[in-house]
């Protein structure tokens, strides 16, 4: 008998409290009864225990079952956990609480802070999990940065991304090991080891929203741009793009078969569930409100889990396989949004019927005019194939699409996603159309595109016209023309073997648009865009590649290792002399926002403790009667809480300023990382992050300039 696989209504209860997407937690707090943790406005987290000690659920209507916590700064993110090592039975659960300066972990039963850690560069991100080796850690990510904690609060992980991060997941994604998978706002999803080394990067068309793992090495990710899809290794298995963002992603197994199916809520409530392996959507349910997060825990501890779905404006409901006939009276407002799902369903699949016979009865149609004679028109159009060309001119690529019949081309469609904003260009020719048109592209950013072009051919006075497909490959590189450039003064340099010569011209050929394929890397190839230039050249048994500016260099780089695998790459050795005065910059900024945070933290609590002491001066003048001392003192006290309030707003404005030029110095040092490969890019991270530990700005400038190959005192042998 084949497992059920509708979902259906177990519970439905309301918090009272509004809540913040993206803060949803299933924790058992008392190592043993599962309760939801929620974040609502105001630095509110409120706990849902619906158990007593011996398990049964509470109804009471004063509340007794929702428990709110104050923090005194707003929650931007929160998860539950344990980081206490493996084997230890019934352990309870933290709640582990993000703020944009803070981290905190906090112990309900005993109601105090396990630990409390400053978040300089925020929280946008969190995730508890185990690498290789090491105990649990709780990662939190923010601008740029992301920091691993043990259970004693201490940093055990740190590690630097392209843009923020928002979202994080823990486990084997490349190998068999479990791994830390970030997803940023550069539309990149990368993975960590153990030893924060970059394991794989890959782009996608919008930011990542939301990272969990299934199961094996199979993630799911959701975009900005309202995109889900899954991943098994770095293989896409499938992705489906709707108009409405997802907001939450959970792995919840439907049907029994050990392998969780992808749960997924929405932006306008709705809750599917997909297939992993192919996206098909499996069931559906749906919510008044947006969904503000999706868990899955045996919350009524019967034995089955259940998928629980939590909106913005504080409903909850439970919902599982099967439903209990005590239960259904608390399922009737679900249930009849579940039938009105279904009407919307079984309306779309009418209209879809309706198309499909439309489309054979115009089918039977044409079969008993097929014994009319074709016109010379319909010989030509039917003849038509079409051929396109790509050329890289000034930054932009010039598509050019003709006909081979010579058949005049009336319009153009053109899709793909993230080159064009709505996914697609239409273009309408004149009336006197050619058999060939000229489309300029703009790329958005050093991607590789797939275009899906319909090309609707005819005579002007056709009434009938033909319909042609063809799916142009827009390269990475594909916005720099092939030019004479001099010689860039950023470079990085690597041993190159003689056997790997013909694999970086292949790459040379395949990512970028050539006039002619190129045959070797003497002389140099040079390429130009508004965007730089840079050139590949091959001295001896090293390979050159030089640009403007690192970051370009650093794409470049590692778009090459990853597709030729050149393992000499360990032992690169870049420089980048125009940047090094921007790091300088960088640096002093930092320090003296430091310098000055921490002075102005003095002052407000002077001024603070001033405060407090005029406030008992005036209290002791109005006890004794003289009101004319208290009136003099209130009025110094005014002029002392305006000054507290002029130094507050300094403070947060070089909080600001603050995390900006650390948002851009973490920028810098994942830019120079990208520089190197493999165990060298590792050791620069970790000694840049020991250098920011002593607060040594010196040795970070010297590492940054130098590279982890050399001395940090000593300059590169390829400084200029």
């Amino acid at each position: 008998m084949s497992a059920p696989s509708q979902l259906s209504t177990a519970f439905t209860l309301k918090l009272g409290f509004d809540v913040q997407p993206g803060c949803v937690a299933v924790g058992r707090l008392d190592g043993v009864h599962p309760c939801l943790v929620c974040a609502a406005p105001g630095g509110k987290v409120v706990v849902h225990s619906p158990h007593h000690a011996k398990g049964d659920v509470q109804h009471s209507k004063k509340r007794s079952d929702i428990s709110v916590l104050r923090f005194n700064r707003e929650v931007t993110r929160l998860c539950c956990g344990s980081l206490e090592a493996s084997g230890a039975s019934q352990q309870p659960d933290l709640v582990f609480v993000g703020s944009s300066d803070n981290l905190t972990a906090y112990d309900v039963v005993n109601n105090c802070d396990k630990f409390s850690v400053e978040a300089a560069d925020g929280c946008s991100a969190l995730c508890i999990g185990k690498l290789k080796d090491s105990d649990p850690l709780v990662f939190i990510g923010g601008t740029c940065s992301i920091y691993g904690y043990d259970a004693d609060g201490n940093d055990q992980f740190w590690t630097v991304t392209g843009d923020d991060v928002t979202a994080m997941a823990v486990g084997p994604f490349t190998t068999g090991d479990a791994e830390l998978v970030v997803g940023s706002e550069d539309f990149d999803i990368r993975s960590f080891n153990a030893d924060a080394e970059l394991l794989v990067e890959i782009s996608e068309r919008d930011a990542i929203t939301q990272l969990i793992r299934l199961s094996g090495q199979r993630f799911a990710f959701s975009l900005a741009n309202g995109t889900v899809g899954v991943f098994q290794s770095s293989t896409l298995l499938w992705s489906h793009k709707t108009k409405h963002q997802a907001t939450a992603l959970a792995a919840y197994d439907i049907n029994f078969d050990g392998v969780p199916e992808l749960a997924v809520g929405w932006a306008d409530g709705r809750v599917d569930v997909f297939n992993p392996k192919t996206g098909d959507i499996i069931t559906s349910q749906s919510m008044k409100a947006a969904i503000a997060g999706l868990a899955v825990a045996d919350y009524r501890m019967e034995g089955k889990e259940t998928l629980i779905a939590v909106s913005i404006d504080g409903r909850v409901c439970g919902f599982s396989i099967g439903m209990q006939r005590d239960q259904r009276h608390t399922a009737a407002p679900v249930v009849q949004e579940d039938l009105s799902a279904r009407l919307r369903l079984l309306q779309q699949k009418k209209k879809d019927l309706q198309y499909r016979l439309s489309a054979l009865s115009q089918q039977t149609a044409g079969t008993k005019r097929k014994q009319q004679q074709p016109s010379e028109q319909d010989h030509m159009i039917m003849a038509t194939h079409i051929t396109t060309e790509l050329k890289a001119e000034d930054g932009k690529v010039i598509l050019t699409i003709a006909t081979s019949s010579g058949a005049p081309i009336r319009s153009v469609v053109l899709f793909a996603d993230g080159l064009f904003e709505g996914e697609s260009y239409v273009m309408h020719c004149a009336e006197s159309a050619k058999s060939d048109i000229t489309i300029s592209l703009v790329p958005p950013r050093l991607e590789a595109f797939v275009i899906d072009a319909k090309v609707l051919v005819g005579p002007p006075t056709a009434t009938k016209l033909g319909v042609c497909e063809v799916r142009v490959h827009v390269p990475k590189f594909a916005s720099f023309h092939r030019a004479d450039v001099p010689e860039p003064t950023g470079a990085v340099t690597f041993p190159l073997q003689a056997a790997q010569t013909d694999k970086v011209v292949a790459w040379v050929n395949k990512h970028f648009l050539l006039p002619s394929p190129v045959t070797g890397l003497v002389p140099p190839i040079g390429f130009a865009s508004p965007s730089g230039s840079i050139y590949l050249v091959q001295h001896g048994n090293n390979l050159v590649i030089g640009a403007d500016r690192g970051e370009l260099a650093s794409i470049l780089l590692q778009s090459l290792t990853s597709e030729v695998k050149l393992k000499a790459a360990e032992s690169a050795k870049s420089t980048f002399p125009s940047q090094l005065e921007e790091l300088q910059d960088t640096l002093r900024s930092v320090s003296d926002l430091h310098a000055a945070r921490q002075k102005l933290s003095v002052e407000i609590a002077d001024q603070s403790n001033l405060a407090k002491s005029l406030l008992l001066r005036a209290e002791d003048y109005r006890m004794m009667g003289n009101f004319a001392m208290m009136r003099g003192t209130y009025l110094q006290l005014g002029d002392v809480n305006r000054d507290l309030i002029k130094a507050y707003n300094i403070r947060n404005s070089n909080y600001d300023e603050l995390v900006r030029q650390l948002k851009a110095l973490n920028q810098f040092i994942s830019r120079t990382a990208d520089l190197y490969v493999g165990k060298a890019r590792t050791d620069l991270i970790a000694s840049c992050r020991a250098a920011i530990k002593a607060n040594d700005m010196d040795q970070l400038f010297n590492l940054l300039k130098s590279g982890a190959t050399a001395s940090p005192s000593s300059p590169s042998a390829t400084d200029v």
